[in-house]
């Protein structure tokens, strides 16, 4: 006899990451189960929590675990959920930031995209380590951002532009006369 789980097509927002033993657990919002609190997805690999930024928001596949002790099997809420992937794997289901808010602005292209994936990878490695670190020693988690954004200037300014690399002229493979063609 074989069982087949459940799986469901949602739209989560993610409201939180925390790195465990077991994998990642992602705090979110499920409008499709109806709850009145963020739920947890328990397990969820370092590949796609690396993906998931928070505050942004996804069409995932989910796939129902076991009933949770005490409960009926009434409610979505009622089991346990697993993440098995992104649903659209150009994610945001929706565009957050100047676009949310209602002003007009063009979609992102690719380049965007790959870019915010790479960024996102970074803070959800980053969010890990600070988040290891004791609490009494740490700062907040923004400041420790921008730590990571000054030294990745910094490092980009000192070793690829001091070490010979230079920036290609937009079009062409002949390299910028100039070096204020960086921002920094």
């Amino acid at each position: 006899m074989t069982i087949t789980k459940e799986q469901r097509k949602v739209h989560i927002t993610v409201k939180g990451k925390t790195e465990t033993e077991n994998g990642w657990t992602i705090s979110s919002d499920i409008p499709e189960f109806k709850s009145k609190f963020p739920f947890p997805l328990t397990r969820v690999s370092n590949f796609l929590a690396g993906r998931l930024v928070v505050g942004g928001t996804y069409a995932v596949l989910l796939e129902q675990g076991n009933l949770k002790q005490g409960r009926e099997g009434t409610y979505a809420t009622d089991f346990f959920w697993n993440l098995r992937k992104l649903a659209d794997e150009d994610a945001p289901v929706e565009e957050h930031g100047e676009q949310a808010s209602g002003r007009a602005g063009p979609p992102p292209d690719r380049q965007d995209l790959i870019m915010l994936q790479h960024a996102s990878g970074v803070v959800a490695q980053a969010y890990g380590d600070w988040n290891r670190l004791p609490p009494g020693t740490r700062g907040t988690f923004p400041d420790y951002l921008k730590a990571i954004a000054q030294g990745a200037t910094w490092l980009l300014h000192n070793h690829y532009q001091v070490g010979g690399y230079r920036a290609q002229k937009a079009g062409g493979d002949e390299p910028a006369d100039e070096r204020d063609d960086v921002p920094f």
